[in-house]
């Protein structure tokens, strides 16, 4: 689901959003170096994005991205098994008091860019990005309590500058000829 909606010509909004589930699904739990054991889990998957861009001209352009994206493997139904060397797989007893396989996946960003095209082809991007990231084994809690706990994280700030500038060869091959 993504709705747009252009304010003007020079302003766009669009939201984004897809919720994913999967239940009775088979993945990977882990390893104790000799044996691979997989189990049976159902996937809980939301992701969010907000994207805003507005343009001052042809040639320079701020960009709001936000993204959140959740995920939750939960293991609940304790059926797990021993990847066997033919690749088919053995019932297993899987201690899950001393190895919870279960995952809960939270991820925040934030971007907010400024782009300058500067000549044909060359473009220079002040970019600030907000990232908090967060993995525990907390399968059982809702979207709002992950939220609660993701915000409980350190935040990670980034500023960036890159540019990019296009040389046509046409006009310095004269460099590169010998006299």
């Amino acid at each position: 689901f993504e709705p747009r909606y252009r304010f003007s010509d020079r302003f766009l909004v669009v939201l984004g959003t897809d919720l994913s589930l999967r239940n009775n699904m088979f993945g990977y739990v882990g390893d104790d170096g000799v044996d691979v054991f997989l189990g049976q889990r159902d996937v809980r998957s939301l992701e969010t994005e907000l994207t805003a861009s507005f343009n001052f001209d042809p040639y320079k352009a701020i960009d709001l991205r936000f993204r959140n994206s959740w995920s939750v493997a939960d293991y609940s139904d304790d059926i797990f098994w021993i990847l066997n060397d033919d690749g088919s797989r053995t019932l297993f007893d899987y201690d899950t008091e001393a190895n919870n396989p279960n995952q809960n996946f939270n991820i925040w960003n934030l971007d907010l860019s400024f782009r300058w095209r500067f000549a044909p082809g060359s473009e220079a991007t002040l970019l600030y990005r907000n990232q908090i990231f967060n993995l525990d084994e907390l399968a059982t809690l809702g979207y709002g309590q992950s939220l609660d706990n993701l915000f409980a994280q350190p935040t990670q700030h980034t500023i960036s500058l890159r540019i990019t500038y296009f040389i046509d060869y046409n006009n310095v091959k004269y460099l590169f000829k010998s006299s």
